[in-house]
C-alpha cells in the first residue's frame, strides 16, 4: 500500500515537470491576447445619468451585455462590470447660457466575474436609440427644444394668427396641450445601452468559454430540426400582399418563456396601432420625445399578424429595435415553435417614391438577429443557442419601402427554459436615481427664456429660409448605408455568442410533394387566438372640430340721455339721446378637445361670431339746424371668443353616442366692424361728429369703440350637446352653448361726460338706462371633428 502510494506521487511530480518543460518549450501556448485600438464594446448602465445633476467626478456604472472577441475567442465575458467618471456637463438650467445640454463620461476599469481587474482607455461612441447625439470627441449633445418639428409646426401656425390676440391665445394654449413643449436636459435612465470604443490596445491572458451550448441534438433529431426549419414560411407581406421582412430567428419554448425572456431585457409589447397610439407616435415624432411601446406597421406571416409585438428604444420614436414573433402550429421534440423577423429602426425620412415618411432600418439585419441573442442570453433564460444555414434564402431580398435587405441567409435557434427567474434583469422602468430635470418653477421660466431666446435670434425670414432649406434637404437624402448590391457591414462569427455548423450547400432530403417552391413556405394556420384588444384602445383621444351655427343676444337695449347745458358765449346748449342694442347673426369656430378621461374631457375653442350693432340717435339744440327725429344705423358686431370647457360625458371614451354637458370660462374681444362711422350721414354727421369735437379732450386715451376700438372681457360659459362617432376618423357634433357677460358700454367708453362746470364752461347732466342681467350670447352650432 506505501508502495502505492510513492508511485502515484512520483507519477504526479513527472506528470507536472513534463507539462511545465511542454508549456515552457511551446510560446504560442502562453501568449495574451490583444484587443486592437477601436473595438467596441456593448454596456448597459446600472444607473442614471442626468445633465442637470451629474456633475463632474460622478461616478459612472455599467455591465457588460456582449461577449467581446478577438481571434474567434472571447477575451470579455457578459456581466463584466465597468466602471467610469463623468468628465463634463453642462445643464440647460434657465436657458440664460446654454440652449442645449451635454454631457461627456468615460469607462475607465473592467471588473471580471472572476474579479479580475483591468483597467483601460475608452470613449463613447454611440448611445443605442437615442435622439441625442455623440461627436467626435464622445461628447453627448442634448436637443434643442425650440428646434423640434413640434415647435416649428406650433410657431408657424401662431404666426398666422398673431394679427388676433383671441385667435393667437387659442392656437398657443391648443397647441401647447397638444405638442407639448420639449424637454432639452439629457437623461438616461438605468438600463440605457450604449457602445465605447478602445483608445488604446488591450492585453488579455484568459480567454472565457461561450455563455450557452450549441442545440443538443442527435442526428436524426438535428435533421427533424432542418426539415422544420425548411418548411416555416420566412418572408413577410404588408396587408396588400407585398413582400416585406425576412425571418431570421426561431424560438423553441412556450410563449410564456418568450415573453418574460423578452421584458427580463427590456423590452415591452408594442400598442395595437389604433386612434389614440397613432396620435402619441404623431406626438412622439414632433416632440423628439419617448413613446417606448409605439405601434408597428403590419406585417403578416403565412397569413397571420403577429403573436407578439416588441421594442426596444430610448428617447425617441424614430431609432429602435423591433421584432414580430409568430406562435406556428408546429412543435419540435413536444416544445413550441415561434418563429420572428427583427430589424431595427435607425431613422425617419422622407420617401420620394411612397410620397410619406417612412422608417429607415439598418439594412444588415444580422446585426439585429444578434442583439436579440445577446438580450436573451444575458437574461439567463436561453439553453441553448445555434446558428443554422437556410441557403434558400436571397441575401438582397427588399423590404415594402424598397431597401435592400443584407443576411449571411441563416437562422438563430434558441431553445428557452421558463424564464422564472431571469439573471440580472435591468428595469427600464424604474424611478430616475437623481433630478433629471429640475422643479416645475424653473421649468417655466426655462421655456420662456427658450423661447425668447430663439426668437430674437431666429425670428428672421433669412434663417427661417435656411433652415428650411437644410430641414428639406435632410429628409430628401436617403442616406443607406449601403448600395444595392454590396454588403460592406457583412456578419461575421464573431457578431454572436453561439455558432453553429456552417452547411451553405445543404437541404432536407424532401418528398418531391412536400418540397416548397423557392423563395416561399407553405401556407399554415395558427390555431390560438391573438391577444384581446379591448374597446377601450379604440377610442379617440384627440378631436380637432369645425362647427358653424346661430347666434343670438338677450336683452341688450342702452340708453344714454346727455345734455349740456353751454356757458360760453356764442356756443348753443343741446340734447343728445342715444341708444344701442345687438341683434342676432352666425358664427363660426373651431376647437380641440383632449379626451384625457373616460367620461371627463378639456375643450379649448375659439369661435368667430358675426352680429349686428344698431345705434340710434336723436338730436336738437344748435342754433340753424333743423330738428332731427330719431334715425339709427347698423353696422356689423363682432365677436372673437376663446374658451375653455370642462366637459362631463354621460357615457365613456369609447362609445360611439357621447351626450355632454359643458362649463367653463371664455376671455372674448367685442369690435364694431364699420367705427368710426365715417359714412354716416344725418345725424350721424351732425350730431356725434359735433359731440366728439366738443368732448375730445375728455375721451379715453385708448382707442373708443366708436372710433374702432374694441372691448375685451371675461365671462363663463355653460352648455351641453351630443357627439356621434361616424367612422374611425370622423365625429358629428351638435352643440348649445351660452357665455354670460357683462353688458358692453360702447357709448361709455367712447364718450367721457364727467365734466364740472369750473372746468369746460359746461354742464353735462346724464342719464343712463342699463339692460338688467349679464349679456347673454347663445350659440346652437354642428359640426364635424377629426379624431386620432
Amino acid at each position: 500500500m506505501t508502495g502505492t502510494r510513492v508511485l502515484s506521487r512520483l507519477w504526479t511530480f513527472v506528470a507536472c515537470l513534463v507539462a511545465n518543460l511542454a508549456i515552457t518549450a511551446i510560446p504560442g501556448k502562453a501568449a495574451s491576447h490583444q484587443l486592437p485600438a477601436g473595438k467596441t464594446v456593448e454596456i448597459r448602465l446600472t444607473h442614471s445619468l442626468a445633465s442637470y445633476s451629474s456633475r463632474k467626478g460622478t461616478t459612472v456604472e455599467g455591465i457588460v451585455i456582449a461577449p467581446v472577441f478577438e481571434g474567434g475567442q472571447i477575451v470579455i465575458p457578459m456581466y463584466t462590470k465597468v466602471t467610469g467618471t463623468v468628465l463634463g456637463s453642462a445643464r440647460v438650467g434657465l436657458g440664460l447660457l446654454h440652449e442645449t445640454a451635454h454631457l461627456t463620461f468615460a469607462f475607465n476599469k473592467l471588473t471580471f466575474p472572476d474579479g479580475t481587474v483591468v483597467t483601460f482607455d475608452t470613449q463613447i461612441t454611440q448611445i443605442d436609440n437615442a435622439r441625442e447625439s455623440v461627436n467626435q470627441r464622445g461628447r453627448v449633445n442634448g436637443i434643442r427644444s425650440t428646434g423640434t418639428v413640434g415647435y416649428r409646426a406650433n410657431n408657424a401656425i401662431a404666426g398666422l394668427v398673431m394679427f388676433d390676440p383671441i385667435a393667437y391665445i387659442y392656437v398657443t394654449v391648443a397647441s401647447a396641450r397638444v405638442l407639448r413643449f420639449s424637454e432639452p436636459e439629457i437623461w438616461f435612465p438605468a438600463g440605457t445601452e450604449l457602445e465605447v470604443k478602445l483608445l488604446s490596445p488591450l492585453q488579455f491572458s484568459k480567454v472565457y468559454e461561450l455563455p450557452v451550448p450549441p442545440i443538443d441534438a442527435e442526428p436524426a433529431q438535428r435533421t427533424d430540426l432542418q426539415r422544420l426549419i425548411r418548411l416555416l414560411p420566412y418572408r413577410t407581406e404588408t396587408m396588400n400582399a407585398k413582400k416585406s421582412d425576412l425571418t431570421n430567428l426561431m424560438f423553441l419554448g412556450s410563449a410564456g418563456a418568450l415573453k418574460r425572456a423578452f421584458e427580463a431585457a427590456g423590452w415591452l409589447q408594442a400598442d395595437r396601432l389604433n386612434t389614440v397610439t397613432g396620435f402619441l407616435t404623431l406626438r412622439s415624432i414632433a416632440e423628439d420625445q419617448r413613446y417606448q411601446s409605439a405601434p408597428m406597421s403590419l406585417l403578416m406571416l403565412d397569413e397571420q399578424r403577429p403573436y407578439f409585438e416588441f421594442s426596444k428604444s430610448l428617447n425617441t420614436f424614430s431609432k429602435r429595435h423591433h421584432a414580430r414573433i409568430w406562435l406556428r402550429s408546429e412543435t419540435w421534440e413536444g416544445m413550441p415553435v415561434l418563429t420572428a423577423s427583427s430589424t431595427q429602426d435607425i431613422g425617419i425620412q422622407l420617401s420620394r417614391k411612397n410620397k410619406t415618411f417612412i422608417h429607415v432600418i439598418d439594412t444588415n439585419i444580422d446585426h439585429e438577429r444578434t442583439k436579440i441573442i445577446n438580450d436573451l442570453i444575458f437574461t439567463g433564460c436561453v439553453d441553448q443557442a445555434e446558428l443554422l444555414p437556410r441557403p434558400w434564402i436571397a441575401s438582397g431580398a427588399s423590404n415594402a419601402t424598397g431597401e435592400t435587405l443584407f443576411t449571411d441567409r441563416r437562422v438563430a435557434v434558441l431553445k428557452l427554459n421558463e424564464c422564472r427567474q431571469p439573471r440580472d434583469p435591468v428595469n427600464l422602468q424604474a424611478p430616475p436615481d437623481q433630478d433629471t430635470t429640475g422643479p416645475s418653477v424653473q421649468r417655466g421660466f426655462r421655456q420662456g427664456f427658450l423661447v425668447a431666446r430663439n426668437d430674437i435670434f431666429r425670428g428672421n425670414l433669412i434663417y427661417q429660409g435656411y433652415e428650411g432649406t437644410k430641414l428639406g434637404i435632410k429628409h430628401l437624402k436617403h442616406n443607406k448605408q449601403s448600395s444595392p448590391g454590396t454588403n460592406p457591414t457583412a456578419s461575421t462569427d464573431e457578431d454572436v455568442v453561439a455558432l453553429g455548423t456552417d452547411e451553405p450547400g445543404w437541404q432536407p432530403d424532401l418528398p418531391a410533394d412536400r418540397r416548397p417552391p423557392p423563395n416561399s413556405g407553405p401556407t399554415r394556420a395558427v390555431p390560438e387566438s391573438l391577444p384581446y384588444v379591448s374597446p377601450e384602445g379604440r377610442a379617440a383621444l384627440i378631436e380637432f372640430g369645425a362647427r358653424g351655427g346661430w347666434l343670438r343676444f338677450g336683452s341688450t337695449l342702452d340708453v344714454t340721455n346727455i345734455g349740456i347745458e353751454s356757458h360760453v358765449p356764442d356756443v348753443p346748449s343741446f340734447t343728445l339721446l342715444l341708444q344701442n342694442r345687438l341683434s342676432n347673426g352666425w358664427a363660426v369656430g373651431t376647437s380641440m378637445t383632449l379626451n384625457s378621461w373616460r367620461y371627463f374631457s378639456n375643450e379649448f375653442s375659439f369661435d368667430y361670431q358675426r352680429g349686428h350693432y344698431r345705434i340710434g340717435a336723436a338730436f336738437s339744440g344748435f342754433s340753424g339746424q333743423p330738428g332731427f327725429s330719431y334715425q339709427e344705423q347698423t353696422t356689423g358686431l363682432l365677436t372673437n371668443q376663446f374658451g375653455y370647457a370642462f366637459l362631463i360625458h354621460l357615457s365613456p371614451r369609447e362609445r360611439r353616442f357621447r351626450p355632454y354637458i359643458a362649463l367653463g370660462p371664455a376671455f372674448q374681444l367685442l369690435h364694431i366692424t364699420d367705427a368710426p362711422f365715417k359714412s354716416a350721414g344725418g345725424i350721424f354727421k351732425v350730431g356725434l361728429r359735433n359731440v366728439g369735437l366738443i368732448l375730445s379732450s375728455y375721451n379715453f386715451a385708448n382707442t373708443p369703440p366708436l372710433d374702432g376700438g374694441g372691448v375685451f372681457q371675461f365671462g363663463f360659459q355653460y352648455g351641453g350637446g351630443i357627439k356621434y362617432r361616424v367612422s374611425r376618423r370622423w365625429l358629428a357634433c351638435l352643440d348649445f352653448r351660452e357665455t354670460l357677460s357683462a353688458q358692453p358700454d360702447f357709448i361709455g367708453r367712447s364718450i367721457d361726460i364727467s365734466t364740472t362746470p369750473d372746468e369746460s364752461g359746461f354742464t353735462i347732466n346724464s342719464e343712463f338706462s342699463k339692460p338688467a342681467g349679464p349679456l347673454r350670447e347663445q350659440r346652437i352650432s354642428g359640426g364635424l371633428s377629426f379624431v386620432f
